[in-house]
C-alpha cells in the first residue's frame, strides 16, 4: 500500500500500473458502519515495517485480531 504521493508509487512502471487498486481508509471519525473482514498483506519485509502498519492501523482505529 503507498499514498498517492509515495517516490515507488509515483515512478512504477507502466506495465504494472494495471495492478494497481484503489483503497480509501476512510475518515477517523465516521463510525457510521463496520465490516468484519480479513485482509492479507504482502511486503518486502523491511526494517520497521511491522511498526509502520501497526501505526497506521492504530491511528485509523482499526482494531487487529491477529497478525
Amino acid at each position: 500500500m503507498h499514498r498517492a504521493d509515495c517516490p515507488n508509487f509515483v515512478n512504477i512502471p507502466p506495465e504494472e500500473k494495471k495492478h494497481v487498486l484503489g483503497v480509501r481508509l476512510g475518515s477517523k471519525t465516521d463510525v457510521s458502519y463496520s465490516y468484519i473482514t480479513e485482509i492479507q498483506i504482502l511486503l518486502v519485509l523491511r526494517s520497521g515495517m511491522l511498526f509502520w502498519m501497526s501505526k497506521v492501523l492504530t491511528e485509523v482505529k482499526v482494531p487487529v485480531k491477529n497478525l
